[in-house]
Protein backbone atom coordinates (compact mmCIF):
# COMPACT_ATOMS: atom_id res chain seq x y z
CA UNK A 1 0.00 0.00 0.00
CA UNK A 2 1.22 3.40 -0.92
CA UNK A 3 -0.52 6.37 0.95
CA UNK A 4 0.81 9.65 2.27
CA UNK A 5 2.35 9.03 5.80
CA UNK A 6 1.17 11.87 7.23
CA UNK A 7 -2.32 10.94 5.75
CA UNK A 8 -2.11 7.33 7.67
CA UNK A 9 -0.66 8.66 10.85
CA UNK A 10 -3.51 10.88 11.08
CA UNK A 11 -6.13 8.28 10.00
CA UNK A 12 -4.75 5.80 12.53
CA UNK A 13 -4.05 8.37 15.17
CA UNK A 14 -0.05 7.29 15.12
CA UNK A 15 2.95 9.29 15.73
CA UNK A 16 6.21 8.30 14.50
CA UNK A 17 7.20 5.46 12.33
CA UNK A 18 7.04 1.90 13.21
CA UNK A 19 8.81 -0.95 11.06
CA UNK A 20 9.68 -4.42 11.73
CA UNK A 21 12.58 -6.22 10.51
CA UNK A 22 13.29 -10.14 10.84
CA UNK A 23 17.18 -11.52 11.03
CA UNK A 24 18.23 -15.18 10.91
CA UNK A 25 20.70 -15.38 13.48
CA UNK A 26 23.68 -18.32 12.76
CA UNK A 27 22.24 -20.26 15.87
CA UNK A 28 19.08 -19.61 18.76
CA UNK A 29 21.92 -18.97 21.19
CA UNK A 30 23.46 -15.72 19.16
CA UNK A 31 19.66 -13.82 20.35
CA UNK A 32 20.69 -12.71 23.76
CA UNK A 33 23.60 -11.27 22.32
CA UNK A 34 22.23 -9.53 19.00
CA UNK A 35 19.57 -7.89 20.93
CA UNK A 36 22.23 -6.35 23.86
CA UNK A 37 23.69 -5.49 20.78
CA UNK A 38 20.99 -3.38 19.17
CA UNK A 39 19.20 -2.15 22.24
CA UNK A 40 22.49 -0.85 24.04
CA UNK A 41 22.38 2.06 20.88
CA UNK A 42 19.74 4.49 22.99
CA UNK A 43 19.75 6.86 19.78
CA UNK A 44 18.49 4.21 17.82
CA UNK A 45 15.73 3.53 19.90
CA UNK A 46 15.45 -0.13 18.59
CA UNK A 47 14.58 -3.42 20.60
CA UNK A 48 14.48 -7.12 19.46
CA UNK A 49 12.43 -9.46 20.32
CA UNK A 50 11.97 -13.23 19.06
CA UNK A 51 9.60 -14.05 16.20
CA UNK A 52 7.06 -15.56 18.40
CA UNK A 53 6.77 -12.89 20.61
CA UNK A 54 6.49 -10.45 17.93
CA UNK A 55 3.43 -12.27 16.37
CA UNK A 56 1.70 -12.91 19.84
CA UNK A 57 2.17 -9.04 20.80
CA UNK A 58 0.65 -8.50 17.20
CA UNK A 59 -2.33 -10.61 17.94
CA UNK A 60 -3.18 -9.49 21.28
CA UNK A 61 -6.11 -7.18 19.55
CA UNK A 62 -7.69 -9.72 17.80
CA UNK A 63 -7.40 -12.95 19.94
CA UNK A 64 -9.12 -10.19 22.21
CA UNK A 65 -12.06 -9.57 19.71
CA UNK A 66 -12.15 -12.76 18.88
CA UNK A 67 -12.92 -13.81 22.66
CA UNK A 68 -15.39 -11.49 22.67
CA UNK A 69 -17.21 -12.03 19.82
CA UNK A 70 -17.00 -15.66 20.39
CA UNK A 71 -18.39 -15.36 23.82
CA UNK A 72 -21.33 -13.06 22.79
CA UNK A 73 -22.23 -15.67 20.04
CA UNK A 74 -21.88 -18.49 22.63
CA UNK A 75 -24.12 -16.33 25.00
CA UNK A 76 -26.93 -15.79 22.28
CA UNK A 77 -27.16 -19.60 21.26
CA UNK A 78 -27.80 -20.69 24.61
CA UNK A 79 -30.58 -18.22 25.22
CA UNK A 80 -32.13 -19.83 21.79
CA UNK A 81 -31.20 -23.24 22.92
CA UNK A 82 -33.08 -22.47 26.36
CA UNK A 83 -36.16 -20.80 24.84
CA UNK A 84 -36.28 -23.61 22.35
CA UNK A 85 -35.84 -26.17 25.59
CA UNK A 86 -38.87 -24.24 27.12
CA UNK A 87 -40.99 -24.33 24.24
CA UNK A 88 -40.76 -28.07 23.77
CA UNK A 89 -41.25 -29.03 26.63
CA UNK A 90 -44.01 -26.35 27.67
CA UNK A 91 -45.76 -28.07 24.09
CA UNK A 92 -45.59 -31.67 25.39
CA UNK A 93 -47.34 -30.25 28.58
CA UNK A 94 -49.90 -28.99 26.96
CA UNK A 95 -50.24 -31.79 24.80
CA UNK A 96 -50.41 -34.31 27.80
CA UNK A 97 -52.97 -32.38 29.66
CA UNK A 98 -55.23 -32.24 26.82
CA UNK A 99 -55.67 -35.84 26.32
Amino acid sequence: MWADIHQVQQAFGREGYVSSVRVRLDSPSKFDAFKALVEQNRQLGLSAMREQEFVEKQAEMTVTFLTFLGGMIAFFFSIGAMIGAMITMHAQVANASAR
